[in-house]
């Protein structure tokens, strides 16, 4: 299979501009990732501070001591309710009761709706010498339950996709820099349960022979497999030392091209911006934690 001889791509290793490595690490699937990551984080730092963990923290047996409620009001959270429902509100209830040594203490706890008005009579559970951490029997020491913690599920889904794109990126830039080029026949496509942005990927096969003349058959995921059949030939990049992994020149994510000295031309100086949404998720986030942790 020989390749057209007005595209001309230097022996390897071939100069990656920082703009194109830009694109590959921080492209528009990272840049999801860093959005959802970012939005994930402010939901952790709003919601997980008003959940109660103490069913986990608290070991022991607890005491008991009779107290009273001195203040009830309403905290602005909310549990369950639907579309057509604010759901019920949760209250904060203010307590004292007497403590060890006769010592009066106090606390605050949480429950849904108005469980108790001003000056009722409730039994105070607490650890034996950790007073502080006293609680209503039946009610909670946070507004919200333990669940709250599923909002980590969003970050996590963030830091995966991140990282996801990250390594991806780090192959391209690879292949890029130390990649062999090669002519590839569409062998096949089929599609895969996997949608962006509404397309469905599809998994290509093409076929072609490295360097040594060894015939590799290989696969790579596209949402425009389109584009991998409308030539006889399609230019591919593939790993020396894993033939298998290759990255077809014309899915390329950031429209690389060769410049006239056969090492890769810069892309657009746009692709500085890629680094804005990454850069104010990490500065940001750091911030907000120095300065609510930092005093």
């Amino acid at each position: 299979m020989e390749l057209q001889s007005d595209f001309y791509l230097r022996e390897p290793p071939r100069l990656v501009p920082l703009t194109l490595r830009l694109q590959a690490l921080f492209g528009a699937v990272g840049q999801f990732g860093w959005f959802f990551l970012g939005c994930g984080l402010a939901f952790c730092w709003v919601f997980l501070p008003a959940g109660d963990f103490s069913a986990w923290t608290i070991r022991g047996p607890l005491a008991t001591a009779s107290g009273r409620v001195t203040d009830a009001r309403e905290t602005g959270y909310s549990e369950g309710g639907s579309n057509g429902s604010g759901g019920t509100p949760i209250w904060a209830f203010d307590f004292e009761f007497s403590g060890p040594g006769g010592r009066t203490c106090s606390g605050t706890s949480y429950g849904r709706g108005k469980c108790y008005q001003t000056g009722s009579a409730v039994t105070v559970e607490y650890p034996a010498r950790q007073p502080e951490r006293a609680c209503i029997q039946g009610l909670r020491r946070a507004p919200l339950s333990w669940t709250v913690a599923l909002v980590l599920l969003f970050p996590l889904v963030g830091a995966g996709i991140v990282g996801g794109q990250l390594l991806h990126g780090r192959d391209v830039v690879r292949l890029l820099r130390d990649g062999r080029l090669a002519a590839a026949r569409f062998s096949g496509a089929s599609p895969t349960m996997t949608r962006i942005n509404h397309q469905y990927v599809h998994r290509v096969t093409l076929q072609f022979r490295t360097d040594d003349g060894e015939e590799i058959t290989a696969t790579t995921r596209t949402t425009q497999p389109e584009v991998l059949r409308d030539a006889l030939h399609e230019r591919i990049l593939y790993d020396p030392e894993r033939p298998t992994r290759i990255h077809p020149l014309d899915t390329l994510p950031l429209k690389a091209q060769p410049g006239p000295d056969g090492h890769w031309a810069a892309g657009s100086a746009a692709s500085y911006g890629l680094l804005v949404l990454p850069a104010a998720t990490v500065m940001g986030h750091l911030a907000y934690a120095a300065v609510r942790w930092g005093g």
